[in-house]
């Protein structure tokens, strides 16, 4: 229930009578324990004090109309996702947020696990050693993607090589990366438009935020992401596509393919 409520300057006016509606509110909230708060047109229209008595009494205070809306669009947002997910967290299966007892998937972990769950990706093979690669990597269409796996940030360690063309040349290539934790060996994707970054953050209260954006090499760089709230339909997750700068490359830029 959200109460309309402008409270004049004290300094200016008397507020005496206005006093009887904000007793009323809290009164009521207090009988009935009903979710309750209160929306003032303005900002300045409800002072501090007044706020700080209705967070002791759990009464919510929304402080301008265009502000106070926004949060009511986005708390029932959320309850409907909290309603579809549950209202406490699943147990964590993949990764948990806590370093103490959280574990990082190397690469091929996880495009094990998202192509468990339908999500296309490349062939590949995984080995601890060049000479295993090599030999587990016959069955791949060459030229494949090399990757040593345990480091986060490949490129920057040189622990990736494209276009590698036969298992020799694969061999010669993986026995290169010093510091990798093992190897992966993928086919390559031809024809690529971008590379999207994909987030999925879930926080204490189950609730789950879907993150999108430039991916590769600029994540960083770029910083280009937007975000939606889960679940979403496809209409938002388009919708937060659009507000990226990498928008423009899955559209088409100058001549190239769309998305």
């Amino acid at each position: 229930t959200v109460f309309i409520l402008d409270l004049p300057r004290a300094d200016r006016c008397d507020p005496s009578g206005y006093q009887c509606a904000f007793d009323a509110i809290l009164g009521a909230q207090k009988r009935t324990g009903a979710r309750a708060a209160i929306l003032s047109s303005l900002v300045e229209n409800f002072p501090e004090d007044r706020t700080a008595a209705c967070d002791a009494a759990g009464v919510v205070v929304l402080h301008g109309l265009d502000e106070g809306v926004a949060a009511i669009d986005a708390a029932i947002r959320a309850g409907r996702s909290r309603d579809r997910i549950g209202s406490a967290p699943p147990a964590p299966v993949l990764l948990s947020a806590d370093p103490k007892g959280g574990r990082v998937l190397t690469e091929a972990e996880a495009k094990a696990a998202l192509s468990a769950r339908g999500l296309g990706v490349p062939r590949a093979v995984t080995a601890e050693t060049p000479e295993k690669l090599a030999a587990a990597a016959q069955g791949l269409a060459f030229p494949v993607a090399l990757k040593g796996l345990g480091v986060a940030h490949k490129t920057e360690a040189g622990a990736v090589k494209l276009n590698v063309p036969s298992p020799g040349a694969l061999a010669g290539a993986a026995q290169g990366m010093t510091g990798a934790r093992g190897f992966l060996a993928e086919e390559m994707v031809a024809g690529a438009v971008a590379e999207i970054l994909v987030g999925i953050t879930r926080d204490a209260t189950g609730l789950m935020l879907l993150t999108v954006g430039a991916g590769g090499i600029f994540a960083e760089m770029w910083a280009d992401t937007a975000s939606v709230l889960l679940p979403a339909t496809d209409e938002d997750i388009r919708a937060a596509l659009s507000r990226t700068r990498i928008a423009k490359a899955l559209a088409g830029w100058r001549g190239r393919p769309a998305a």
